[in-house]
């Protein structure tokens, strides 16, 4: 349901109690392993160390604590949180998150929930009541579990899941709660915990109810709030690690307790190889601790502030050790609090605010090093060396430094927006879900090259340049492909000085061109948003524009990117647009021998700027602005694709980045601060956190730490050409998709209309043997995330652009992607035999146990064993898919 109109139903809470609307009752990893961010994600940035805050008061808070707080990124208000002022903890936290976001509307904040203790104080129970055996009672019948004194829920009795459920959902349907704190996992999840009181049966009922309710809980509040669990211990075998594919994230509290008889050292780096492979996996961390001597270990990580610190100068002295154990984990989405308990009641030390915390640190230069139980980790403007076994640490920071308010910069309407740097970019850009979700989408390469004589020895998508003869440069293979294009010209056209570009114009009717369904065909088979050409080199408009050359004024006379456009929202698809427009006056330098300045040919063939210095030209670089900017402005697209070079920083004005970062800050205010764009282009040598990688025609060797984009043409050539042959098969481009979508890829797929508007046959066999692929297979493609590893197999891909594969892949080339806690195994040919994957061997990577193995798109029964040699899958009768089978893999 709509958070707005849910939002209804939780506003009476602040009113007067609880009415029926909420009736109870009703980046980069510094590793390169992958991280993929999502938008309803609490935003980080390297600049400064980043900061969570957990707290609780049972009264209002003070105006000067609230814009402390708004300070945080990240805030869980805890138990208890404003009762005695506002007749419940909803109500509290309700005004208080109201209260933050008004100073800070970027902070995330959490809701409390205690999975297992029945705390008070809040509205919500009053529909507790009305659920026989809601509560765990002990042998005796005593309901007072918890330190004898609390009751506790009984998580077997489903009545009771739903109603926790509901009342997480009721919170979170307002849009100032972002998600939920869920506490008490521990004692749900451990075997002894209340074991002797209510016998190992009835535990073993709880622990499978806990299973139960988090996958309820998900199902009730949506994928897009937050579930953060207090969860990773080092005490439990795996560090319960295993538990994480439920929650967004984890809090870790009591990090030093040691538990279970394993030596201090032992503990505190299982701990730490814990919350490095949870940040790694792009999980959020809110890492929490004491201030005290790491020597005084019942002190160190205090939870409920049993022992504080004195002075100020005592507590600062005791922020080093923990805090670098916290920088020697962190990555993107990991917070740091350190604290004397979580109560706000008493005094104002929880509002303790140290000079480390305005310290510049920068993003790390990398993982941090291991050396026995020594550790270090360099960042951009600070050095951390931790040595765990002599309990000492030090972090030394870079005193020229200057740290930047998040890299960005506070508009008029208070939005914050990105500066026109590359660090800012970087920090502050997030590719939007509808994007990493939606997996699939189509580039239409369709224009005046279109229209050209199908018959055309060569080249689809510089006929223009080519045309006119050998450009300056050109040798061996190339010189010989413009002179024969050169010759084929004059032969089909005449000499170009009488039969020019200009002249192939009005050839391109698109007489038979239907947007409508041809983006219901993509969508059919798979596409979920389309990006056509705006203009390509031979600067010829697609659009309606001031400039002469456009597809509204000339040839088929009418605006495809607004039918395009309306096409794809028609059909619930985004929609991009596709720029190339930088190297035009290049392209048509030989061209300009057949031409007089002045005309309106001329303005077709960029007369007025040099084609050896263009990108120096002020007057160029901002022409180029310009007309980018009436695209986004006119058409406002999701996608912003920048295929060309750009004005640089120096021989540009940066007004390159400048575009960039108006087109993304245009969005930002649009959308209350939440990026809802793409950014992509080919710049290789920018860093690749600022934008979308477009990787054309290349292929990724391995997982890449942020969402990138494969695109490939099934064309052969870009533009249409009859002749033109696709080197890859329909076999090898459904494989290479996949891949590229187990390694954080997008796949882009090119299609090349006819002048006319209609779709090659050839073209059609490719998209509709990709979309029966998409039919039976699609759940495990379409909002899936890379697991842990990309796969498996004998052939292995470049790293780069142009490097795309040819080569067959074999039944032994497995694939991986995960979703919802089930991991999905794509075979990438079709199988003669058994099914091998060693990957999934018992004491490998996947740490869980297998509970059903699907082929996807039958509903026969999978055999298969698993052992430490590999999982075995035997070879099914009936395969449905005709070249890549999937199967769904349940874990436990």
């Amino acid at each position: 349901m709509n958070k707005r109109i849910l939002h209804l139903a939780v506003a009476c809470i602040v009113g007067g109690g609880l009415q029926s609307g909420l009736a109870a009752d009703s980046l980069r990893i510094s590793d390169g392993s992958r991280f993929v961010p999502k938008d309803h994600y609490p935003r980080l940035t390297w600049d400064r160390i980043p900061l969570y805050m957990h707290i609780r008061k049972a009264k209002s808070y003070t105006d000067e604590e609230i814009a402390f707080l708004a300070k945080f990124p990240l805030i869980t208000f805890e138990k208890a949180n404003g009762h005695q002022d506002h007749g419940s903890v909803e109500a509290g936290t309700l005004i208080a998150a109201r209260a933050v976001k008004e100073i800070n509307p970027k902070a995330k904040i959490l809701y409390y929930r205690n999975v297992m203790v029945h705390y008070g104080g809040y509205a919500a129970n009053k529909g507790l009541g009305q659920i026989p055996g809601a509560l765990l009672k002990d042998k005796k019948g005593s309901t007072k579990l918890v330190r004898n004194r609390v009751e506790a829920y009984d998580l077997s009795n489903a009545d009771l899941r739903t109603w926790w459920a509901d009342t997480c959902s009721s919170m979170t349907a307002d849009p100032h709660i972002d998600g939920i704190f869920l506490d008490g996992n521990i004692k749900a999840l451990e075997p002894g915990y209340l074991a002797q009181q209510i016998g190992a049966a009835k535990k073993k009922q709880t622990m499978d109810g806990y299973h139960l309710m988090m996958k309820q809980t998900r199902q009730a509040i949506g994928p897009n709030e937050l579930m953060i669990a207090n969860i990773l211990r080092a005490r439990f075998e795996n560090a319960g690690l295993e538990y994480l594919d439920y929650f967004d994230g984890s809090y870790l509290e009591g990090f030093f307790h040691n538990v279970g008889g394993a030596g201090y050292e032992e503990y505190v780096a299982k701990g730490i190889d814990a919350m490095q492979k949870a940040a790694r996996q792009g999980k959020i961390i809110a890492f929490t601790t004491g201030f005290a001597s790491p020597r005084n270990t019942s002190v160190m990580g205090i939870d409920e502030g049993h022992a504080t610190v004195g002075s100020h100068a005592q507590a600062r002295a005791g922020l080093t050790y923990p805090l670098a154990i916290f920088l020697v984990c962190a990555e993107k989405h990991s917070y740091f609090r350190i604290h004397e308990g979580y109560s706000a009641n008493e005094n104002d030390r929880w509002m303790r605010w140290f000079p480390e915390y305005d310290r510049p640190l920068g993003p790390p230069n990398g993982p941090a090093t291991k050396d026995g139980f020594r550790y270090s980790r360099t960042f951009r403007h600070a050095t951390v060396q931790l040595d765990i076994q002599k309990r000492t640490a030090s972090i030394q920071w870079q005193e020229t430094a200057t740290a930047h308010p998040l890299g960005a910069q506070t508009s008029k309407d208070g939005v914050t927006e990105m500066e026109p740097t590359w660090e800012s970019m970087a920090e502050n850009y997030q590719t939007p879900d509808w994007f990493v979700d939606g997996k699939i989408g189509i580039w239409t390469h369709w224009g005046v090259p279109s229209a050209i004589d199908e018959n055309r020895p060569n080249d689809g998508s510089h006929y223009g340049r080519r045309m006119y003869g050998p450009n300056e440069g050109e040798t061996g293979a190339q010189l010989k492909m413009t002179q024969t294009l050169a010759d084929w010209h004059v032969q089909r056209y005449g000499d170009p000085s009488e039969f020019g570009y200009e002249d192939l114009v009005p050839l391109f009717k698109a007489e038979k061109w239907d947007p409508e369904a041809l983006v219901r065909f993509f969508k059919d088979n798979g596409a979920r948003f389309i990006m056509p050409v705006a203009c390509h080199h031979d600067n010829f408009d697609m659009y309606d524009f001031s400039h002469p050359w456009n597809a509204v004024d000339m040839g088929p006379k009418r605006d495809t990117l607004r039918e395009w456009k309306d096409a794809a929202h028609k059909h619930g698809l985004k929609f991009g647009v596709s720029t190339h427009l930088y190297w035009s006056p290049r392209f048509f330098n030989t061209a300009r021998k057949h031409q007089t300045p002045g005309t309106l040919e001329a303005k077709l063939f960029n007369m007025e700027y040099d084609p050896r210095n263009y990108s120096r030209q002020d007057s160029w670089n901002q022409h180029w602005y310009d007309r980018c900017w009436e695209i986004i402005e006119k058409y406002d697209p999701d996608m912003f694709n920048n295929d060309s070079p750009y004005p640089r920083i120096g021989t540009g004005k940066g007004l390159g980045i400048k575009l960039f970062t108006d087109y993304l800050n245009r969005d930002l205010k649009e959308n209350d601060g939440k990026q809802t764009v793409v950014l992509s282009f080919k710049d290789g040598n920018a860093d690749r956190r600022a934008f979308t990688y477009n990787l054309e025609r290349g292929s990724a060797a391995d997982i890449k730490p942020e969402p990138w984009m494969w695109a490939t043409d099934l064309s052969g050539g870009w533009f249409y050409r009859k002749g033109s042959v696709n080197r890859m098969s329909i076999p090898v481009m459904v494989g290479n998709a996949v891949d590229a979508i187990s390694k954080n890829g997008v796949v882009m797929l090119n299609i090349a209309l006819r002048g006319d508007g209609t779709l090659p046959e050839n073209q059609v066999a490719y998209l509709t043997a990709f979309g029966d692929f998409l039919k039976i297979n699609g759940e495990g493609i379409y909002g899936t995330r890379p697991w842990k590893t990309f796969g498996e197999g004998p052939l292995k891909m470049k790293d780069g652009r142009q490097g795309e594969n040819h080569k067959n892949f074999t039944q032994e080339d497995i694939r991986f992607t995960a979703k919802d806690g089930v991991l999905y195994a794509f075979v990438l040919a079709r199988p003669t035999k058994d099914i091998e994957i060693k990957t999934l061997a018992t004491g490998g990577l996947l740490d869980r146990d297998i509970v059903s193995i699907k082929l996807m798109g039958s509903d026969k029964k999978v055999i298969w064993k698993r052992s430490s040699d590999g999982l075995t899958i035997l070879l099914p009768k009936i395969l449905p898919g005709k070249i890549v089978n999937g199967f769904r893999i349940r874990l436990k």
